[in-house]
């Protein structure tokens, strides 16, 4: 199994069989969520937990295993709001499966076609483009082209109502129509189906990556992909993305698509060459087209996007500050923060806690943090978007100290928590930030170290074995980052046993200082009952804060 994020590091070479894991259904009672580039996507459930995941499974006789294997590689890379989770992989003899959290809303696709207009109202595309982008925003910032970007690649998340089943929450997104136009409050879209995407930028080499290949959806391909393959340019870029983002948001604004025939075909002539501009200005930048529909802002916004010259093409970065969108600190040259974003009091404390925690007792907030349901993450995901001004998915000490003057946190606290920020992430875009998991642990209401059913998925996803025992050190070799210069990281439990070790110690085998002061051993493994007793003590022995 695999798991996500700082979690691939656990890998262990061995094959499994997913029906350990994860309850499949019968060829009669299977629900399809759909199809993506690499296979069909079906609904499954965690034996243990019961809690439901979308499950892709392709044969190793088929030509898609490696790329199945390449966006299961993506996705781990991945911890934004707006992208889908992956919670594991599993291999056995005959099969690959991917599995990732389960979005009962349904794609876009669908949503659109149950409009009664069969297009958005503007304020409801103005929200949709703006979560899009920031997801594009994080994706280029790792060096990834999605490449395939569409309606049936954006999925609608939210909350189960109470005792409501999967299927249920499938029937009833399915149910949204014309007399019910909103769909649930809290509502985001998630990014799927990373099966076309490429680095196209190797963070640790510092190289850019050529990309040529022939991808993407007829009427979303950008005119550089058709280019490339007739030999008219040698390669494109991440521009392509942004150009499939434009005929988003024409289709979500107007319910058309803007570059194909009639008859469903796309204009490869147009593609090849300037009728491309001339054709699509002709035909839709006009008042006759538009009238009732968009705004001028949001016309101008989608004609920057639908701009043949990659070059001149907005970056998603430049997109969120557009004056149809004007998101973040960066709009209309702004500086960092918001006067208005704020901490209050009981997530100040929460966060100095965790920065003050040792490095095992900050693994396990995050495992927990993981395994969180997206109902319990809404309030936290808007507070974490909030502060990320510059809208690259990750929280910058400028961003996160700018929040702190406003929640007028005192001196001992912000020096605290700038331990956070100082330390070295494994991935280079990363670097002096804070991701979003690390947020939702730092953050998280500490009434989750006590839910029993969160801490068994938790623990879960981290016995990567199956085999009901959690390896310490490799634990917090996965989540901890690279250096740690003012962090006390030997400190385990507090007023208990301590599984917090230093390098040496882990090598060595030697006791660890710390837990409060009192005496404390090394622990390399631990099972469930232990794991449960760790985290219900980091919330009933915190310490109160000294100012």
């Amino acid at each position: 199994m695999v798991l996500p994020r700082q979690h691939t590091r656990l890998l262990k070479e061995r094959v499994e069989h997913i029906s350990d894991f994860v309850s499949l259904p019968s060829e009669e009672d299977e629900t399809v969520l759909g199809v993506g580039v690499n296979g069909e996507v079906i609904l499954g459930s965690d034996k243990k937990t019961g809690r439901a995941v979308a499950l892709k499974i392709v044969s190793k006789q088929t030509k898609h295993l490696d790329e199945l294997r390449l966006e299961i590689d993506l996705l781990s890379q991945m911890d934004h709001p707006n992208i889908v989770k992956l919670v594991a992989s599993y291999e056995d003899k005959v099969n690959l499966y991917m599995v990732t959290e389960f979005c009962p809303g349904g794609d876009l696709s669908t949503r659109l076609a149950s409009k009664r207009k069969k297009r958005f109202r503007e304020w409801e595309a103005k929200c949709l483009v703006v979560q899009m982008c920031r997801a594009i925003a994080y994706v280029h910032s790792h060096g990834i082209c999605h490449r395939d970007l569409k309606l049936n690649n954006w999925l609608y998340s939210f909350p189960l109502k109470k005792f409501e089943s999967a299927k249920g929450a499938i029937k009833r997104a399915r149910s949204f129509n014309s007399e019910n136009e909103d769909m649930p409050q809290h509502t985001c879209v998630k990014l799927i189906d990373f099966g076309l995407s490429q680095k196209y930028y190797d963070m640790a080499q510092k190289e850019f990556c050529e990309m040529k290949s022939f991808v993407g959806t007829p009427g979303y391909v950008a005119p550089e992909i058709q280019q490339t393959l007739h030999h008219h340019i040698d390669h494109y870029d991440k521009a392509v993305d942004m150009w499939s983002m434009g005929v988003l948001a024409f289709n979500l604004l107007s319910g058309k698509m803007p570059f194909l025939h009639p008859s469903g075909g796309v204009n490869v002539a147009a593609l090849l060459s300037d009728k491309i501009d001339r054709s699509y200005r002709s035909k839709f930048q006009n008042d006759s087209f538009w009238r009732n529909k968009a705004s001028l802002e949001s016309r101008d916004f989608i004609d920057k996007l639908l701009d043949p010259s990659p070059q001149s093409r907005l970056t998603a970065q430049e997109a969120l500050a557009h004056p149809w969108l004007e998101v973040g600190g960066f709009k209309h040259g702004e500086g960092l923060g918001d006067d208005d974003v704020h901490l209050d009091n009981q997530t100040l404390e929460r966060f100095r806690l965790f920065c003050t925690m040792s490095a095992t007792e900050q693994a396990m907030m995050t495992l927990v943090a993981e395994a969180m349901p997206p109902a319990d993450e809404v309030v936290l995901r808007e507070l974490f978007l909030s502060i990320d001004s510059n809208n690259n998915g990750v929280i910058s000490w400028e961003e996160m100290e700018a929040v702190l003057l406003n929640s007028d946190a005192d001196s001992q606290t912000v020096r605290q928590i700038h331990t956070l920020f100082q330390e070295t992430s494994v991935d280079m875009c990363e670097k002096n930030s804070v991701v979003y998991t690390e947020f939702l642990a730092a953050t998280m209401d500490h009434r989750f170290l006590h839910d029993k059913r969160l801490l068994h998925q938790s623990f879960r996803n981290a016995d990567v074995g199956n085999s009901g025992i959690v390896d310490v050190t490799e634990l917090i070799s996965a989540f901890s980052k690279i250096s740690t210069p003012k962090r006390n990281d030997g400190g385990g439990i507090r007023g208990g046993q301590s599984c917090g070790l230093s390098a040496d110690q882990q090598q060595s085998g030697t006791p660890a200082e710390g837990g409060a002061g009192l005496a404390a051993k090394v622990i390399r493994t631990i099972n469930f009952d232990d794991f449960v007793e760790f985290c219900n003590k980091l919330d009933t022995q915190q310490q109160p804060h000294q100012k």
